[in-house]
């Protein structure tokens, strides 16, 4: 019998055996570049989101729909492209030429883009649109500070990706970042979280529904790109309209504690911070922006805005604001008395 003069016959099974085992781990780590969900090969006409707030991949966790609206090289307005299934990629399929795509996470009810056909990009804005409807807009308006009353709005999220197409309909980004297979462009959190606990010195006076208020919040941005602004190396839109966020809270164990869900604030923009019940006003005007400034709190310079406070309500009118970090009142961190 002719003997294998490359492979002796006791080994030709051992052989075989590795290259069954190198077949299986090519074909197990193989990518389509018709699937870009393959991140090993982004297909080079697609894009790909990403949210890493602390330098981990969260896109899924907190971004739940998307919109895409498409802008010309010279900034008009031409078409919103819908999102995929998988919210995290994008196949514009464009033709040769530069764009710029503004892309919005979460954006639903609580706030309204006001575009329209031919506008062009600097006429772009994001309007909060969840106004409050009930007798706490009405009842709790002072005269000398009337004004739109919101709600909580939504945990927004937004991307700007500046595209070059070629003649073979490949993607290059013209601006902040350029890859070889395709773009990735990272979105960006234009929300703020504020939770607010209310305690007394002594016994609360009043039993019931209270009022939280903040005066001086965001309402709107200005979504041109080039009114955008840096956050710890994260792009947020510029601010341009401010009204009031009220909520209206249970009083339970002789505390309140709420959070508001609002726009950003920025240095020179947080709020005031004001206590209502039935209409009259329980709690001197605690200005925020003393406080974050005496606990080293940036939020031009913040990218995730997410703060909790307690205010301690004494009998004679005054109040005291303590930051609560990792869960504890720092009682030691007195934010300032107000009267």
């Amino acid at each position: 019998m002719r003997r294998n003069p490359i492979f002796p016959a006791k080994r030709r099974g051992s052989v075989v055996d590795w290259l069954l085992v190198i077949l299986l781990s090519l074909v197990s780590t193989a990518c389509s570049i018709d699937d870009p969900r393959d991140e090993c090969c982004l297909r080079a006409d697609a894009i790909r989101f990403t949210y890493l707030p602390y330098g981990q991949e969260e896109f899924g966790s907190y971004i739940f729909s998307m919109r895409h609206l498409l802008y010309d090289s010279a900034g008009y307005f031409l078409k919103e492209i819908p999102s995929r299934t998988d919210l995290q990629y994008l196949v514009p399929e464009l033709e040769e030429g530069d764009y710029t795509l503004l892309s919005f996470g979460n954006e639903n009810s609580g706030a309204r883009l006001s575009h329209s056909a031919d506008s062009h990009i600097s006429e772009l804005h994001l309007i909060q649109d969840r106004r409050h409807t009930d007798q706490i807009s009405e009842s709790y308006v002072p005269r000398d500070r009337e004004s739109e009353i919101y709600e909580n709005g939504d945990e927004l999220y937004w991307g700007i990706s500046r595209i070059r197409v070629d003649c073979e309909g490949m993607l290059s980004e013209t601006g902040r970042r350029e890859i070889s297979n395709g773009i990735v462009t990272p979105m960006n959190n234009i929300h703020c979280h504020l939770n607010v606990k209310v305690e007394w010195a002594n016994v609360p006076t009043d039993v019931g529904d209270y009022v939280m208020e903040l005066t001086g919040v965001a309402t709107g941005y200005t979504l041109h790109p080039e009114c955008a602004e840096d956050a710890d190396g994260f792009i947020v839109p510029s601010s341009a309209y401010y009204g009031i966020h009220r909520r209206r809270v249970a009083l339970k164990s002789r505390e309140l504690s709420d959070e508001f869900i609002t726009l950003r604030y920025s240095d020179d923009h947080i709020p005031v911070f004001r206590l209502y019940f039935e209409g009259r006003q329980v709690s001197p005007d605690i200005d925020l922006g003393k406080a974050f400034a005496s606990w080293g709190w940036h939020p031009s310079a913040t990218h995730v805005q997410k703060y909790s406070i307690l205010i301690r309500l004494f009998s004679d009118g005054r109040a005291d604001v303590y930051p609560i970090i990792n869960a504890s009142v720092e009682d030691w961190i007195n934010g300032g008395t107000f009267s």
